[in-house]
């Protein structure tokens, strides 16, 4: 098979079955087997001409025959994924090299590199162990792929862990789609110090998921409903029940507000800000009592598209805070550029700023930055009185965290301000 490549000698197979069933007849046992996915060549082959998708997928035949000689056969599996059936065992190392190999060179395909196109190389791979199945070594190699990314995992190699953390994962997955149609979460509140008076008059919305007696925090769940496309329908739901449950405390004072995350995917959802407005109508708000707090990353990852949203949103009075400053892709240019109210500065420089004199000089920047760009400054997850001490000191507006009031229920936060 050596120095073999053209389209006319990959194997195209349907399914991972097929697969197995093909890698059990082959004419020596196979040691070592690799997925590749190639992230973005599934619309690359649909825009390109015949021709030019024929010599695409030639090339990358040829690629994978040439690493993989006439020790193994390729085959095409499914639209945009490859595997490599390999009869010679590999030591971590080796697998570290030949892996680390493939990648440049599928990163480099003469036609994509000719025509400035690109895709996205991934591999999974697993070596076969003595007793086990070529069914249960593709899924093993499966199971690797899926711990991939573009990032900084672009290739992975199977581990026992990975299959325990995949069932799990599988069980949370539909604990959370009962949990969405039986709606089995609760909204608790963080109220937010106004510094110069020592006045709440706003609270940040934060969900809570009760599975049966355990409560599971957002961090858990929120990726799993963007993968499903759920994560709209759920924001949807925060908005709504926040509206509905701080309605009368809202009513009292046209200067309250409260606060929610949006996350990336919903913040390019083409409904969403069609779908505020109505909430904003519906429960009677002022526009302006409606904080909605983007990360960094959030608002990098959709640039254009969530930018032209938060404009619209804002032209009808809601209002934006970028969350979490400082710990993504912060410069000031995208601060001069992003359309936005608030800075919120994140927990991690709040933290040491009374010990460390750089996160301290990082905070005063910020706020003189955010001064500069005509931005009200909130600090989080203060907790001590030397940080409040030293936020005020630095001129924040408001300030939130555990030295006023952990997040608690509406009923909790209705009495706790009362009391205040």
């Amino acid at each position: 098979m050596s120095g073999r490549s053209g389209t006319r000698d990959l194997n195209h197979l349907c399914s991972m079955d097929q697969l197995a069933d093909f890698a059990d007849r082959f004419e020596t046992r196979i040691e070592t087997f690799v997925l590749i996915e190639l992230d973005g060549f599934f619309p690359l082959v649909f825009a390109l001409n015949q021709g030019d998708s024929a010599t695409l997928i030639d090339q990358i035949a040829g690629i994978l025959y040439r690493a993989i000689g006439s020790a193994g056969v390729v085959c095409r599996v499914g639209d945009s994924r490859f595997a490599m059936l390999w009869s010679r065992p590999l030591n971590e190392g080796q697998i570290t090299i030949f892996a680390s190999r493939m990648l440049r060179h599928l990163a480099d395909i003469p036609l994509c590199r000719r025509a400035a196109l690109s895709i996205g190389p991934r591999m999974g791979i697993h070596c076969r162990m003595s007793s086990e199945s070529c069914f249960d070594a593709i899924r093993h190699a499966h199971q690797a792929l899926t711990y991939t990314d573009l990032l900084e995992h672009r290739f992975r190699l199977y581990e026992p862990r990975m299959e325990a953390e995949i069932v799990a994962e599988a069980r949370l997955r539909q604990r959370l789609a009962s949990a969405m149609e039986k709606q089995h979460f609760n909204l608790v509140y963080q109220p937010r110090v106004e510094v110069s008076t020592g006045r709440t008059i706003s609270v940040e919305a934060l969900i809570r998921w009760e599975d049966d007696t355990q409560i599971i925090m957002p961090e858990t769940f929120l990726g799993l409903l963007e993968q499903s496309g759920d994560i709209l329908e759920l924001t949807r739901w925060v908005f709504n029940r926040a509206a509905h449950e701080l309605r009368p405390w809202l009513n009292t004072d046209p200067r309250r507000s409260f606060s929610f995350n949006l996350s990336a995917s919903a913040l390019a959802t083409p409904e969403l800000v069609d779908t505020f407005i109505h909430t904003v109508k519906l429960w009677n708000l002022r526009p302006g009592q409606v904080v909605i707090e983007v990360t960094e990353s959030t608002a990098w990852e959709v640039r254009d598209r969530g930018k032209a949203q938060i404009e619209k949103l804002r032209a009808q009075g809601i209002r934006f805070a970028l969350d979490d400053f400082g710990t993504g892709y912060s410069t000031f240019d995208y601060l001069r550029h992003m359309p936005l109210d608030i800075l919120k500065v994140d927990k991690s420089f709040v933290d040491n700023m009374v010990a460390d004199a750089t996160d301290r000089f990082i905070v005063e920047t910020i706020i003189s930055v955010a001064r500069g760009f005509g931005l009200e400054v909130i600090a989080e997850g203060v907790e001590t009185e030397r940080q409040l001490e030293l936020l005020t000191a630095l001129g924040v507006d408001g300030v939130q965290g555990y030295c006023f009031a952990q997040p608690m229920p509406v009923s909790e936060f209705l009495r706790w301000f009362r009391d205040v």
